[in-house]
């Protein structure tokens, strides 16, 4: 069953390690998400409408995985720090804040992320779904449930 695979696969490493993103290797101008074998597996923090045309023809398919404003407020505070330059004080919590509220993101204004890939998810549900992380927090058994149909697989198969 490919979502107990994948559960597995990504209990086995922490966190952003555990799926290659798609952004590191355009930077790289290494794109090989289309020649790697199936199933493919990336992650990314880009943005629906900014995503490469390859992957929106290729008929692959999306998850969105949503998560709180708040949640992503406290990582984009971590995560900003982490990259700061040694020589600059680290931002306040306050600071992250009122970017945020500012809709100054590394990925774009938070709402139009999420707004973005719920529109594509509505007008393409063949190929994009939206789950939310606290609905898999709360009811993990019916969001793979869900997951699994929209894989395609169902228990029992491989």
């Amino acid at each position: 069953m490919i979502v107990f695979q994948l559960t597995l696969y990504l209990s086995l490493a922490p966190g952003h390690n555990c799926l290659p993103f798609i952004e590191t290797k355009l930077f790289r101008n290494t794109p090989t998400y289309v020649d790697s074998h199936p199933p493919r597996l990336f992650a990314t923090h880009i943005p629906y409408t900014s995503l490469p045309q390859s992957i929106l023809d290729s008929g692959c398919r999306l998850v969105y995985l949503c998560i709180n404003p708040y949640d992503v407020l406290v990582s984009v505070f971590h995560f900003a720090n982490k990259l700061r330059d040694k020589s600059r004080s680290l931002l306040t919590f306050e600071e992250t804040f009122e970017l945020f509220s500012k809709r100054i993101m590394p990925t774009g204004p938070y709402w139009d992320h999420v707004k973005g890939y719920h529109k594509a998810s509505v007008e393409h549900p063949e190929n994009v779904v939206s789950l939310t992380y606290e609905d898999m927090k709360i009811d993990t058994v019916n969001t793979m449930k869900q997951l699994e149909r929209y894989l395609g697989h169902r228990r029992g198969r491989g």
